[in-house]
């Protein structure tokens, strides 16, 4: 056989076998490790070796450490890649530095649901680290990820801590909770009397987002003997619509003042408060104001206001030119504010109805039934108020006003008008 076939002979063998290996390779070689799981085993290897070195320095007690944002930063890497990084960031929850098991757990909360394979150890770590940072920051990683009820216990073991962050952030935390956060509802009530107002506005804004079922507590609270306590109560009875499945503002809003003889020590600082609610209306409400004695008298104009700043000055005008005099007789006023709230735009739903008085009415059962005969479909909400003197009768009248019109009753003391 001449040489230039035995060549190309051994040239074909060579091809195929090169042809083998690279099958051989491709069949029986292990899969390429996706680019996101490689990278987050590397910076998972990056966060433990930091840790080993940290460990090291405190051993020898050198007084240089390493940059713990440059630490965070690696952390905050390695949630970014998703629900590749979750067992690292599981891990990371027992890592030796205090500050890293505290960005796994925040990187925990910002992947959500994602992260639910992590909820065990979270869990784990609210009741039985030491650090309470780290306990908030596993309950709210618990929220983010959509198992916040099991946070309920710590978070309201919080609400009594003695730093004031703490009972801070876990309001804050259970205001994120929103309805889940119900059984919670007396420790947030409680925390409306806190020293800090950062505490008291937190807990507030957690029981309005609780919505309906916060509501009877924060009715009780109206009478509480703290003033503080009344008016956050107040505020959060304000973001609810009770009845309703959701917070929602009431666009359409009609005050019925009493401006009887008997309020001449009153009226002064309930017209400031009318006003003063007034001024926190936004454009898209419109408002009417009835004042009540010898004859309704309403205003700023016949009709509900878009409650542009122009017609908030209109109202000062009108509201201011009144004095006390006449009877306690609500029911022409409340004819007149069921009418004009009969003007309102069907498409924004929400009619509500601030009814103020210091007194007994003259025919209590009239009232009642007046008011059930034009809100018969209940459209509209009253919220009554009680100011002065806590008449047992007119009391039990004007709670019966507002539970049936699915609103508030809030008593107000003389000492708390001047």
């Amino acid at each position: 056989m001449k040489l230039g076939k035995k060549l190309l002979i051994i040239a074909i063998l060579a091809i195929g076998m090169a042809d083998l290996i690279i099958i051989a390779v491709c069949f029986f070689s292990p899969p390429r490790e996706p680019p996101a799981e490689r990278r987050a085993r590397r910076l998972w290897a990056e966060i433990r070796e930091l840790g080993q070195i940290e460990t090291f320095l405190i051993e020898i007690r050198f007084k240089s450490r390493p940059d713990r944002r440059h630490e965070c930063t690696v952390v905050r890497e390695l949630g970014a890649l998703g629900p590749p990084a979750v067992p690292y960031l599981i891990r990371a929850l027992d890592h030796g530095m205090g500050h890293v098991r505290e960005w796994a757990a925040v990187e925990l909360g910002n992947l959500g649901p994602e992260a639910g394979a992590a909820a065990p150890k979270l869990l784990d770590v609210m009741k039985h680290d030491h650090d309470d940072y780290l306990r908030l920051a596993a309950a709210e990683a618990l929220v983010r990820i959509g198992r916040g009820g099991a946070a309920l216990p710590v978070l309201a073991k919080r609400l009594r801590s003695s730093d004031e962050f703490d009972r801070s952030a876990a309001a804050r935390v259970l205001g994120n909770l929103g309805p889940l956060a119900e059984p919670v509802i007396p420790e947030l009530i409680g925390a409306l009397e806190d020293v800090d107002r950062e505490v008291r506005d937190k807990a507030s804004d957690a029981l309005a987002r609780i919505g309906p079922p916060a509501v009877p507590a924060l009715v009780k609270a109206l009478e509480h003997r703290d003033s503080t306590v009344r008016e956050h109560a107040t505020w959060a009875l304000g973001q609810i619509r009770p009845g309703a499945a959701a917070a929602t503002p009431a666009y359409h809003l009609v005050y019925v003042i009493d401006r009887s003889g008997s309020m001449v020590d009153r009226l002064h600082r309930v017209k400031i408060e009318v006003l003063s609610s007034i001024g926190r209306l936004k454009e898209s409400q419109d408002f009417h104001v009835v004042f009540y004695g010898m004859s309704p008298e309403g205003g700023p104009a016949e009709r509900l206001l878009p409650a542009t700043e122009e017609n908030k000055l209109k109202a000062v005008g009108f509201v201011r030119g009144f004095r006390a005099k006449g009877q306690t007789d609500p029911v022409p006023a409340l004819k007149r504010a069921f009418g004009v709230l009969g003007q309102a735009d069907p498409k924004r739903p929400g009619k509500l109805i601030y009814l103020v008085t210091d007194g007994v009415f003259p025919d209590n059962e009239k009232v009642l039934k007046v008011i059930r005969r034009l809100n018969a479909g209940k459209d509209a909400h009253i919220h009554t108020v009680l100011v002065g003197k806590r008449h047992p009768v007119a009391v039990k009248v004007m709670k019966t006003i507002a539970s049936e019109n699915g609103g508030y009753f809030k008593h107000v003391e003389d000492e708390d008008i001047e």
